[in-house]
Parts: C-alpha cells; structure tokens; sequence
C-alpha cells in the first residue's frame, strides 16, 4: 500500500482528546503561502502545563501550525491562515479585534536558528521586556539575571554581561534566545525545531529546560526527532501532508499507535 492511500486510510483514525486543561482549541485550521495550501483542516486541542511535541516528516507543515497559532505566518510572504479558528484560553487568536502583536508577545517562539540581537548579553535579555515597558532601566540587570538563572546562563555570562554574545557556542546563544523570550513574560512558549543545530550536550541541556518550562507554561515543540518526542513530550501531534493523522498522550501514540503511518514513523521505515 503506498502512503497517499495510508493517508487516505489514516485521515479516519479517531484523535485524543488533551486531558485535563487545554490552552489552545485548533478547529479547522486552513493555512499556507499564496496559493500552496499547507496546512489542511487541522482539528485539535493542545494542553496546559504540558509540552506538546509535533512531529511529522520533513515539509508536513510542522512549522506553519506554530506560526499560524503565534501569528508570524502573517509575516511570512504570502502566508496566511485562510480558514478555521484557534483559540488562547478561550480568546480567539485571529479575531479583528485582536493585536496580531500582542499574540506575538504572549506566545513567545524559539526559532531553529538562535538570533541573539547584535547588543550586549545584558540588552539581549532585556531588549523586549524593555520595549513592552515590563521592565525600567534601572531593574536590567536584576531582571536579566532572573532570566538568565532560568536558562542555566547566568554563572557562565555574569562578568560578561556588557559584551557581545557573538561568541557564544550556538547551546549557549540558544538559551540566551530562550532567557530573552521568558523575559517577555509570555503565556506560552512555542519552539520550532530548538535544537537541530546544536551538539548533543547543548541539545540535553535545551531538553532539560523545555521539561521545566511546563510548570509554568502550555510548551509546544516542533520536533523532527522521534526520540526526543518520547523523552521530553506528555502528548503528541502527528501530522503527515498538511494532515493531522494522529494526537494523543505520549505513551499512548508510541506504544499503541492507530494508524499505520505512525507506526512506520516511530519505527523509522516513513519520514
């Protein structure tokens, strides 16, 4: 059987519902760039305080879900969510009413890449929480510490806090983007691929961080890594062509998954 008929077969698996408080409701979402529809009929809900993994193939629209939920697909050219509703606690994200902005600051991101800013550490961390007027000049540097103990940075950076972060280790310059991002105080924090471009120590260091950000926050990671999925994950979105095959608790999608396509990703003969 090949796997246009697997998905045909697989888009009638019945999906789980999160337990317990959902942050975000995803009902029918229809996105994508210009006339390349990407995401297709996305229908789900994604917990609070747990870290929710999606993953998927390469090209399955991993990436365009998170930014359609933070609303950065609209800054992409040609990106846009053409149908559906996602909803924050309740709060429809795509509203008319609602601040595309003020969902940026709220669902802060983490990008593949880390971006520090080309400032000083100290400024990198509180270059937003400075701009949103959350923090006063005279609090920088207590309140970037506070972000920086979060992160596991400030013991490493803080006799370094007036200099440039150009030459930290890529594991080090990603926490630093994970510290400016909670210095923002979001509601949730989304990552895409967080740890693709770095070496296994700073990936088990990022690891660590993402299970203890769910004591504060709804976590979504987008996740290419099968294992990392089931080390770090309390549930699981499976998504192949624009589809969600599959959604449920962790354990429950990697040790009894419904559709075949997802069996054969865990197992790695798909993907």
């Amino acid at each position: 059987m090949d796997s246009l008929q697997l998905l045909r077969k697989d888009t009638e698996v019945e999906i789980a519902t999160a337990a317990g408080p959902t942050a975000f409701e995803i009902d029918e979402l229809t996105a994508g760039y210009r006339e390349r529809r990407v995401l297709r009929g996305i229908s789900c809900c994604i917990p609070e305080r747990r870290v929710t993994a999606i993953m998927g193939p390469s090209g399955c629209g991993k990436s365009t879900l998170v930014k359609a939920l933070n609303r950065t697909l609209e800054l992409m050219p040609g990106g846009a969510v053409t149908s559906g509703h996602v909803r924050f606690r309740g709060a429809d994200l795509h509203g008319p009413a609602v601040d595309p902005r003020a969902v940026r600051r709220s669902l802060g991101i983490i990008h593949q890449q880390p971006v520090p800013f080309p400032m000083s550490i100290l400024e990198n961390v509180v270059f937003g929480a400075r701009f949103h007027a959350i923090c006063r000049r005279a609090e920088r540097e207590a309140y970037a510490r506070l972000y920086l103990e979060k992160v596991g940075l400030w013991t490493e950076v803080k006799h370094q806090l007036h200099e440039s972060a150009s030459r930290f280790s890529g594991g080090q310059q990603q926490r630093l983007c994970l510290a400016r991002t909670l210095a923002n105080q979001p509601q949730a924090v989304l990552m895409d691929e967080p740890c693709s471009a770095l070496d296994p120590y700073a990936t088990r260091r990022i690891e660590e961080h993402i299970v203890e950000l769910r004591d504060e926050y709804p976590v979504i990671v987008v996740t290419h890594n099968v294992g990392q999925a089931r080390r770090i994950s309390d549930y699981v979105l499976f998504m192949v062509d624009g589809q969600l095959i599959e959604a449920g608790p962790t354990a429950q999608v990697f040790e009894a998954p419904q559709s075949q396509l997802a069996r054969d990703f865990i197992s790695g003969r798909f993907g």
